[in-house]
């Protein structure tokens, strides 16, 4: 019998803890991933809320535990169970603690809350993420703030390229599975968590409810697949092709988004979350609707003979707006010597896109001298055309417009809608575009036939950045309380006219027209007459060009886009519930108000009504506002030209600004915010706006004194944010 030295067997137990120890870190490490692609996963059990730092819900929402996945606490089951709810998501999101809700991701798929937990950060990674070092993943990271500069280089040498701003201060990152693992250990990490696919769908997609533009003959479906930036067509193909049951697809370049390359492919209605879990995947929805029209008054109801025939005698000169059409207008004789025909195609298949082109510039533009029923709001501003080659919403003509001096564009056209208050990749094109060339864009509102009027506003007019106008009925009056005797203002939305607000709770529609039974150009010298939003939004159009004629007068240069959005909405007549609301949204154009505000320069040079400035991340700007005695209101409107946004987030801004407005004694006042849970109810005033990128506050019955207005970064991911703040008393 063989003896062992005490010295032996410790060598002995000491090898054998150590052979333990690395089976025990490679089983980690290589642990099956909490999830990667749905079919090929299994889902750990819902971990006790309160022991990840979330309480038990209240009793609204009867749920013992929500599930723990993918790295997080979240307000869906793995299985797809409650996905795209966003009641529950509201209700996960309002059950966290104060101190740890502003880190809930809301997504439209889903809310969660990333775990503080390193290791835990293990089991998002498969045994084959850490064998290849060319294998990339996406995950979300999380920070405790937002990232400086110096942290951001940081995060590049390890590895890590940010890709996307979602939400709470959480981005969707790449890198391979060492770099991520890095990531985690900085400090300034708070955590990470895994990218569903189904994150990456429309919910439309996720529900296989395919629209019929989308379907093929064939029973298939014809998807578009937004891909982060810099994916070439062999790399995502390559991707796909890897993937179970989609090895046959072919993916074909479609046209390039803001956010990304977009490819389109035809497959299978349950492929999409199959092709969402590549890598390069941005976003999957479906292939963009076809385009459509949208089908006086005019001048007493937003107050427009007092500043065009009388008072300033405006008349657009020296301002040129673009206008974009399905159909290329006729040479009517009233606009036709100051309109280019930048680009004339336009859609030949249908006569009456001809007959709507022209009805729409004349409203802008007609000097009625021929008409003068058909009088044109602004008769001698310059047009360029632009008539839409087929169902494309593409934003060269916007851009080319804004290259050649056009500051403002009309664009009474929309989509065939199957969905409703989405923000999709082509609105962030165009959110892009818009602020891009420093163009303030007007967009016709939805019309519809049927009962359900609330929240159906479509991804193309519910943009961040233009202006969704609806139309009202005769009835509706800005008011005039400077004739004798007055005249009051009186609300009336039109038969056809749909409301808001957008999923995310943004004010839609913004501003209000008349646009029922409207005196129209036709032909190359005839008058007609229509009715819709396609001639309510021209009408709001020429109001701009009013203004924007009126300031370059009054102060020597152009209102930036941001200042003209934000004169328009401050000067708007409130109709309906008190301030924003998902009927009038600000309300119904007052061009003689908006006229009236630019001119208290002239009036009283030390009056300052205007602030423009920039803000970076927790930056704040104070200006001073003078409130004389009896004073019946003070408003403010804060507005800027926010940054593209991502269609898989909940919410569509980026860069969030708040106002706030505090009277001489400290007392705080805040501005409006809607309800997307409860559309049709008032606007309320209880604290900070978090999803607008235009906000209103108003005082009534303010005290004398000098009141300040506080306009704060609140966050603001990255770069800076300039912006524009409007008030009147």
């Amino acid at each position: 019998m063989l003896g062992y030295g005490r010295k032996t067997v410790g060598v002995v137990c000491a090898l054998g803890l150590a052979v333990l120890c690395c089976l025990w870190w490679v089983s980690r490490r290589h642990a099956t991933p909490i999830l990667a692609v749905p079919t090929a996963v299994q889902q750990t059990q819902p971990a006790n809320p309160e022991s990840e730092g979330v309480p038990l819900p209240g009793e609204k929402t009867e749920r013992v535990a929500w599930p723990h996945w993918g790295g997080a606490v979240n307000s869906a089951e793995f299985s797809g169970k409650d996905f795209f709810d966003r009641n529950l998501a509201r209700a996960f999101v309002e059950s966290i603690d104060s101190p740890q809700r502003k880190y809930a991701v809301s997504l439209n798929a889903r809310a969660f809350l990333p775990v503080r937990d390193e290791a835990r950060a293990e089991n998002l990674f498969s045994a084959d993420d850490f064998k290849n070092p060319a294998q990339v993943r996406l995950l979300y990271l999380q920070f405790i703030e937002h990232p400086t500069d110096a942290q951001r280089v940081q995060l590049a040498q390890a590895g890590v390229e940010m890709v996307s701003y979602m939400d709470a201060y959480a981005w969707t990152v790449r890198g391979d599975a060492d770099a991520l693992m890095t990531a985690a250990a900085f400090p300034f990490v708070r955590g990470v968590a895994q990218v569903d696919p189904r994150d990456k769908l429309n919910a439309q997609v996720f529900l296989q409810q395919t629209p019929p533009h989308a379907q093929t003959p064939e029973g298939l479906t014809r998807l578009s697949v937004l891909t982060v930036p810099g994916t070439t067509v062999d790399e995502i193909q390559h991707q796909v092709a890897a993937l179970p049951k989609t090895a046959t697809l072919k993916l074909t370049l479609g046209h390039p988004s803001v956010l990304g390359p977009r490819f389109n492919v035809v497959a299978r209605a349950n492929q999409a979350a199959q092709i969402a879990s590549a890598h390069s995947v941005a976003f999957v929805e479906y292939v963009e609707p076809p385009m459509i029209n949208r089908d006086a008054t005019t001048d007493s109801s937003s107050n427009i003979t007092l500043v065009r025939d009388q008072g300033d005698k405006l008349d657009g000169t020296g301002v040129t707006v673009a206008v974009r059409e399905v159909g290329k207008p006729e040479a009517h004789i009233d606009f036709i010597s100051r309109t280019t025909y930048v680009d004339s195609n336009g859609d030949t298949n249908n006569a009456g896109n001809y007959t709507h082109a022209t009805s729409v510039t004349g409203q802008i533009a007609s000097s009625g001298l021929n008409q003068p029923a058909a009088k044109g709001v602004a008769p001698a501003v310059k047009v360029l055309v632009y008539a839409l080659q087929g169902d494309s919403f593409l934003t060269n003509d916007v851009i080319d417009a804004g290259g050649k001096g056009a500051r403002i564009s009309n664009n009474s056209y929309g989509p065939v809608v199957t969905a409703w208050g989405d923000y999709q990749s082509q609105s962030a094109d165009w959110d892009a575009a818009i602020r891009a060339n420093n163009l303030l864009a007007f967009f016709a509102g939805n019309e519809e036939s049927d009962a359900a009027v609330n929240k159906h506003i479509d991804f193309f007019v519910g943009m961040k950045n233009g202006l969704c106008i609806e139309a009202t009925s005769s009835a509706a009056k800005a008011g005039n309380p400077f004739v004798s005797p007055p005249v009051a203002p009186a609300g009336g939305s039109a038969f056809f006219a749909k409301y808001g607000p957008m999923n995310d709770g943004r004010v839609k529609p913004d501003l209000v027209a008349f646009g029922d039974n409207v005196n129209l150009d036709i032909g190359t010298s005839g008058l007609t007459q229509n009715t819709g939003t396609s001639f309510s939004t021209p009408a709001a159009t020429g109001v701009a060009v009013l203004v924007s004629q009126r300031y370059k007068a009054v102060y020597g240069t152009e209102p930036s886009a941001a200042l003209l959005k934000a004169i328009l909405c401050e000067s708007a007549t409130d109709l309906g519930l008190p301030g924003p609301d998902n009927v009038y949204g600000f309300g119904i154009l007052n061009a003689d108000a908006a006229v009236r505000l630019v001119n208290v320069h002239q009036i009283s040079p030390s009056a300052i009504v205007f602030f423009e400035n920039t803000l970076s991340n927790s930056g704040t700007q104070s200006f001073l506002v003078n409130v004389p005695p009896n004073t019946p209101s003070l408003k403010a409107t804060l507005c800027w030209m926010d940054v593209a946004g991502v269609p898989a987030a909940a919410k569509a801004l980026v860069n969030d600004l708040d106002v706030l407005v505090i009277d001489p004694n400290g007392v705080q006042y805040f501005p409006y915010s809607l309800s997307a849970a409860n559309p049709s109810n008032a606007a309320t005033n209880t604290g900070p706006n978090t999803v607008d990128p235009i906000e209103q506050t108003v005082v009534t019955n303010p005290i004398a004194g000098a009141w300040t207005i506080k306009v704060t970064g609140t966050s603001i991911p990255s770069g800076t944010q300039s912006f524009a703040l409007c008030t009147s008393v």
